[in-house]
């Protein structure tokens, strides 16, 4: 196999893990604060055991959540500068520089949207886990 063949596999491959992350970390944002919802629901009623986690940890698990989706879009959003940038630099082959701003950006989103969703799903096991 030759290089360029060997390129465009591994180019490929990450192109079909990045959607997947993305893809994965709205699902998981999305279930937390559906989560978040459904306990603050019934958080006053005196015969859910629910209603003993902390107010404060469900709205900072469901704030980690919004801050994660908020990144997630921005960084579709950079990746988008950051291609339209590669298509019009046509001086070193179309390819992306790493010196982009859109592009330090596009990198610094797909980490912290990640984080921010672990972090979220964290705070609110750990509020589950109070009640047991």
């Amino acid at each position: 196999m030759d290089k360029e063949k060997q390129k465009q596999i591994v180019i490929d491959d990450l192109d079909i893990i990045s959607t997947k992350i993305g893809e994965q970390t709205r699902y998981v944002c999305f279930g937390v604060i559906a989560i978040c919802f459904a306990i603050i629901s019934v958080h006053y009623k005196a015969d859910s055991r629910l209603y003993q986690i902390p107010i404060e940890i469900i709205i900072s698990s469901s704030m980690f959540s919004i801050v994660a989706l908020v990144f997630d879009y921005l960084h579709c959003l950079m990746g988008y500068f950051s291609s339209k940038q590669a298509l019009n630099n046509d001086d070193n082959m179309h390819l992306y520089n790493e010196e982009w701003i859109s592009y330090k950006l596009r990198s610094f989103f797909f980490v912290f949207k990640q984080i921010f969703m672990i972090a979220s799903t964290i705070i609110l096991l750990f509020g589950i886990s109070k009640i047991f």
